[in-house]
């Protein structure tokens, strides 16, 4: 029996992944946040913290994700370490790969880490030499999207010259504030990133057909309305209604972000992306593979 426990989408999306690749797993749910959408389509019986108080009888796996919005899945490494059952969580990110283990002073370390690509795995082999093992694993569920991406674009080719415009937005000060206790940790914040786009965007405005904006699921709806508002007699201005990112992606020609997972899956189903992190920002750290820079550091 496998437990598993998961917040943030992003490891939440990798297990279900792989869970749908390996549906013959008898599975245990601990699940908080984002994950309990995720994992909708497996009908989970969703368990309570207390399960990690207990035992563990009948559990031989726990497998997590490494969600920075709360400490469910530090709090499930530690408790199996103690019960002496093996522990694997999925990294499903390229960065603050220690930051990922800090719980209550120290770390909490699985036995086994799973990673979706060689860049990943070569900087965990650097970053976390406290882990015994470090297993380079399919990421189906990146897979899963980018064959959706391309089956989907075969029917949204169009005969124009104007382009569809996906931003792909992110919690960037939040993500500073929790790890780095400032919440210009990352030298920039998720609307200042925005402004500094529409005004690059501006003068191209009238060759833009749509402009969809999709919020990232740790943010509330209409978080951006202020910024976008003033544009929306220069373009058609919209809101994603997808959870499907696939759809999205296939939809747009020009997909836009700072340093979100999703940027690398378009640019891996050679999609045009675009980085518009602003100067002084740290820079991507997910892999800039076919991804432009639209501003220098």
């Amino acid at each position: 029996m496998i437990l598993i426990v998961a917040h943030d989408a992003g490891g939440a999306n990798n297990i279900a992944g792989w869970l749908r690749k390996n549906s013959q797993q008898p599975c245990r749910f601990l699940l908080e946040g984002p994950a309990l959408k995720v994992f909708e389509e497996f009908k989970p019986q969703v368990e309570g913290r207390e399960v990690l108080q207990g035992d563990l009888k009948g559990i031989e796996c726990i497998l997590t994700g490494t969600g920075w919005k709360t400490d469910l899945e530090k709090s499930a490494i530690a408790s199996g370490k103690k019960r002496g059952v093996r522990v694997i969580s999925f990294l499903d990110h390229w960065s603050n790969y220690r930051k990922r283990f800090e719980f209550q002073g120290s770390y909490a370390f699985p036995d086994e880490i799973w990673l979706g690509d060689d860049f990943a795995l070569e900087m965990a082999k650097v970053l976390l030499p406290e882990i015994p093992v470090k297993k380079l694993v399919p990421n189906y569920y990146v897979e899963e999207i980018i064959s959706q991406i391309h089956r989907l674009q075969k029917s949204n080719r169009r005969a124009t010259e104007k382009v569809r415009v996906l931003y792909l937005a992110q919690p960037i000060s939040d993500a500073a504030l929790e790890l780095t206790g400032d919440r210009r940790g990352y030298g920039y914040l998720e609307t200042e990133a925005l402004e500094m786009y529409l005004k690059y965007l501006e003068p191209r405005m009238s060759r833009v057909e749509e402009f969809r904006l999709r919020h990232h699921p740790a943010e509330s709806a209409g978080k951006y309305e202020t910024f976008l508002r003033p544009f929306e007699d220069k373009m058609n201005v919209t809101y994603s209604s997808n959870t499907n990112l696939a759809e999205d992606c296939a939809w747009a020609d020009w997909i836009v972000g700072c340093d979100t997972m999703a940027m690398a899956i378009a640019a891996q189903a050679q999609k045009e992306v675009y980085c518009c992190i602003p100067p002084g920002g740290n820079r991507m750290v997910i892999p800039e593979r076919g991804i432009q820079v639209l501003f220098k550091a």
